[in-house]
């Protein structure tokens, strides 16, 4: 599990580099307003992807780690779904176009959208994709493919930026193109790999929809009130107010980065191990989880102030406030990860994330749009730290009741800070950084 971990760690950290620089170079070349633009319609269509993927990202996953030689249907299924779900929403709009730009992205320019709905079936057989190769374990190729594909990405954006398209167009299309291109590259190499060959299973497919349409359920609010505040703020503010909260959550969602490897090298371990083992293992990645982000965030929030305008230009300065009240609420939410995966996967108890989260939703409406109105992009930053503390509460209390055990497990102790030590001094004696 360790070499999976520092190769997983590794994909990330590049990955994340590679962010950084793409988001620096697009954001000084272009300025807050053009950010603001293509910013709204990439939320847009991850938000559709998460929506109408029906969990079967998730069932794809469980289903993959409990049984390998599922692989070819699940990849085969993996492909229908897209293409059939993936372009429902760009019918939609096509045909209530009118109506939902007049009222949902009245500054957008005209077509961006249709260009991003574009990418949406790609998108969607990307996650399928990635769960089912991190269920069996694949999880090298996994990390492999989306390091090279965010390098060759962020070039291409790069490069079509400063030498043909300097607005949003020009990101999005790019963004489209690599997308389809990454597609092709997932089909060749489970083909090469793992033998793959369309087959279809129509139990298979079944327990896919039936499974991860339960667990579904949560999803839609978690990415309703995970991007609502982008929709508060650009109606309230506009697309260049839009421009710098979004710069300020794309910085603060990146300390999850510090979380995600670890999620993909134990989802399969967690889903599959006896229920003393799993909730062992949950217990303790939550608290590691939640000191290694607050670590992290309370580095980030110290260095914005100075760092951020330096960096990204002067006029991003306004995403200074927005991201240091945004930090706190990524610890919290981080913090619930590993608490939902043993509920979903381990205990079978989708229903009660769903419950959790679309209290969560029904809890940020308000405060999105009474404190966005009255603090501007702050506000809405306290909103969204406000939702995601109240989450990993709820979900804290519905893992102590399905457990049956204390919630004082999951408070930090001595033993978890020595596994950081030992763990990071193994890591970099891995990489080769250790004398």
């Amino acid at each position: 599990m360790l070499r999976n971990l520092v190769e997983t760690s590794g994909a990330h950290l590049g990955v994340f580099l590679i962010g950084i620089v793409s988001s620096i170079a697009l954001a000084r070349t272009l300025g807050p307003t053009v950010v603001g633009e293509y910013a709204l319609v990439i939320a847009t269509y991850t938000t559709i992807v998460n929506i109408v993927s029906l969990g079967v990202t998730v069932s794809s996953g469980t289903q993959a780690a409990n049984n390998p030689s599922l692989l070819r249907p699940l990849i085969t299924h993996a492909l229908g779904f897209a293409i059939v779900i993936g372009f429902v929403p760009l019918v939609a709009y096509i045909a209530a176009r009118p109506w939902i730009d007049a009222t949902l992205f009245p500054h957008a320019p005209a077509g961006l959208l249709l260009l991003g709905l574009l990418i949406v079936p790609c998108a969607l057989f990307s996650n399928y994709w990635g769960a089912t190769m991190i269920g069996i374990n694949d999880i090298a190729i996994v990390n492999r493919l989306n390091l090279i594909a965010s390098a060759v990405s962020a070039l291409a954006q790069a490069l079509v930026v400063v030498f043909a398209r300097p607005d949003a167009y020009g990101v999005i299309g790019t963004s489209l193109v690599s997308a389809v291109a990454t597609n092709a590259a997932m089909l060749a190499i489970v083909a090469r790999r793992h033998g793959w060959r369309p087959e279809l299973d129509r139990r298979t497919a079944a327990e896919s929809i039936s499974f991860g349409f339960r667990s579904h359920l949560g999803n839609i609010a978690h990415y309703l009130f995970l991007r609502l505040d982008y929709y508060v703020v650009d109606h309230l503010g506009g697309p260049t107010a839009l421009g710098t909260y979004s710069l300020a959550v794309s910085l603060a969602e990146r300390i999850w980065m510090a979380v995600n490897p670890v999620y993909s090298v134990v989802f399969s371990r967690i889903a599959s191990s006896d229920p003393d083992e799993a909730q062992a293992l949950t217990e303790r990645l939550t608290r590691l989880a939640c000191i290694a982000l607050a670590a992290i965030a309370i580095v980030f929030a110290l260095v914005a102030s100075f760092a951020l305008p330096m960096v990204y230009g002067d006029r991003f300065a306004p995403s200074i406030g927005p991201l240091v009240w945004l930090l706190p609420g990524m610890v919290a939410y981080g913090g619930s990860w590993f608490l939902s995966l043993y509920l979903i996967s381990n205990a079978r108890r989708p229903e009660v994330t769903t419950i959790i989260a679309w209290g969560g939703l029904v809890l940020s409406v308000p405060l999105y749009v009474g404190l966005t109105w009255t603090l501007g992009t702050s506000g809405a930053a306290i909103a969204s730290t406000a939702t995601y503390t109240v989450i990993l509460a709820a979900t804290l209390a519905a893992y102590a009741h399905a457990t049956g055990k204390s919630r004082r497990v999951l408070l930090p102790n001595r033993d978890d800070l020595r596994l950081i030590t030992s763990s990071a001094a193994r890591i970099a004696t891995r990489l080769g950084y250790s004398r």
